[in-house]
């Protein structure tokens, strides 16, 4: 497939916050590096809702396996939360090192995806972790790529990431056509006849986000590229797909 590129793809940036990311996640995020010749780099969000409430006198803390709460203080969350980022780091650090990147690091404070979509403005492409997802479903093993193509240079250049992590002949790429959005026929005759040349190729239509985490779901994929230009990619939008998925999630420049 020919994609017009819009730069030769310089950075992949890993997006988490509270929830502490599984070292398959850092995996999938170094094999995509590797495959775009990106500098991985790390970013933890801070939940600032979160401090927000931890500095009420009166804030409890529960955890999930126990009924019993323990009084938090501001101090004490954000004490956690270092911990949490230093712990992280050491993980993408081993994941950049084992694929010899380069990489960097960074904190801010904020909600996850508006902090993540204002450092995606100098990054190609930005992945993150829903909820739901651990180690014990590594995307690294994982047989499918999901993408989904909506005709937008975004989505070309979405296909393409696809194409550069899974480089091996049989390896599968299921891209989730946008019904909507009436991609012509030659494009798609295009698209399909350079993927299925080396590559195992599902494709499905869709019309809805959940049409897309459904299918996504269903085909047990370790991981969904959709492009910046997709309607599922709006701030609004973003979380809801991202939370309905049990798979990480890359934004493509």
């Amino acid at each position: 497939m020919s994609v017009e590129p819009r730069k030769q793809p310089s950075r992949v940036l890993a997006a988490f916050d509270v929830v502490p990311p599984s070292d398959g996640f850092w995996r999938l995020a170094a094999r995509l590096a590797e495959g775009l010749r990106s500098e991985l780099q790390g970013l933890f969000v801070e939940d600032e809702l979160l401090l927000r409430v931890c500095g009420f006198p009166s804030a409890v803390e529960y955890g999930p396996w126990s009924s019993l709460g323990r009084t938090v203080t501001l101090e004490s969350m954000e004490e956690s939360l270092r911990k949490a980022a230093n712990a992280a780091r050491r993980s993408m650090i081993r994941a950049a090192e084992q694929s010899r990147l380069s990489w960097s690091f960074d904190t801010v404070r904020g909600s996850l995806y508006r902090a993540a979509l204002r450092a995606f403005e100098e990054a190609d492409l930005l992945l993150t972790a829903p909820p739901r997802f651990s180690a014990r479903a590594c995307p690294t093993d994982a047989g499918i790529t999901a993408v989904v193509y909506d005709g937008t240079a975004s989505a070309a250049r979405a296909v393409d990431a696809a194409v550069r992590m899974n480089p091996r002949s049989g390896d599968c790429v299921a891209v989730l056509l946008l019904a909507s959005q009436g991609v012509a026929t030659a494009t798609l005759r295009q698209l399909f006849g350079d993927l299925s040349q080396r590559r195992s190729v599902i494709s499905q239509q869709i019309v809805t986000p959940e049409d897309c985490s459904a299918i996504v779901n269903r085909l047990h994929a370790g991981l969904l590229l959709i492009g910046k230009d997709c309607p599922f990619a709006a701030e609004r939008d973003l979380p809801a797909l991202a939370a309905r998925l049990s798979c990480p999630l890359g934004l493509v420049r």
